[in-house]
């Protein structure tokens, strides 16, 4: 099947409602890496790694943001563009996911890269360019179809969510961090995790399916609820930020 634009924003009152959600990602993102920087210069450097992920999610989830707020405002977009939405969304929630994964490992091992299976500089790295990797996934639209960049979003946001999700259940065994910030945050994170999977795979699928109100009308609903969560997540940081 064709999709024609702009897939997303085509059920009644939900264009208002994208366009919300992607600008209060926007911003609390770009809120949460300017908070996390400046945490990251006066924590201890056992914790930069920790921090450092925490900086790179909030740059992405500004890109992911802006990205989609000016998608959902063009009118008639190329229907390559259209499917940007899906795997932008999906690599920012690889995104949360990574950050959750290293407030565990970061509970648990000292900041070495013997400790941490390997260089870290150079794991961390080949992390990063994955998650670029995915927030390119957006223009395969161009060489390999639509249909296919839906079908792969679809088959990747499942794995994300089981990747955050046995992080976050390792967390949950540690008693020494229940309570803590990193204990809040890692809490918080795994919603917009979650929220924001949902919204990838609901907007994935409006490239391949028919029930386009009921799908977009889902992937703008699971859009504010991951940015709500997000919020959880910014007030955090500015409290842990002022104790500082």
């Amino acid at each position: 099947m064709t999709p024609t634009a702009p897939l997303v924003g085509t059920a009644a009152g939900t264009e208002l409602i994208w366009f919300v959600g992607f600008v209060l990602l926007a911003v609390l993102s770009a809120w949460m890496a300017f908070v996390a920087r400046r945490i990251a210069g006066a924590a201890p450097e056992s914790q930069s790694s920790l921090w450092g992920y925490y900086t790179f999610v909030g740059l992405a989830g500004l890109l992911v943001g802006a990205v989609g707020a000016g998608r959902v405002s063009l009118s008639a977009p190329p229907t390559a563009v259209a499917a940007l939405v899906p795997t932008l969304l999906l690599g920012y929630a690889f995104g949360c996911a990574l950050s959750m994964r290293e407030a565990q490992y970061n509970a648990v091992f000292s900041n070495t890269e013997l400790e941490r299976f390997g260089d870290y500089p150079t794991r961390r790295g080949a992390e990063v360019g994955i998650v670029v990797g995915i927030l390119g996934v957006g223009l395969p639209p161009l060489v390999i179809g639509p249909s296919l960049s839906a079908a792969l979003t679809i088959l990747l946001a499942p794995g994300i969510v089981v990747y955050g999700g046995y992080f976050f259940r390792e967390h949950l065994r540690g008693t020494a961090t229940q309570g803590t910030l990193v204990d809040t945050l890692v809490r918080h994170v795994l919603l917009t995790l979650v929220f924001v999977s949902a919204a990838a795979v609901s907007t994935a699928l409006l490239l391949v399916s028919p029930e386009t109100a009921v799908l977009d009308s889902l992937g703008a609903t699971f859009l504010l609820l991951g940015t709500a969560s997000l919020i959880a997540v910014v007030i955090k940081f500015r409290q842990h930020a002022v104790s500082v």
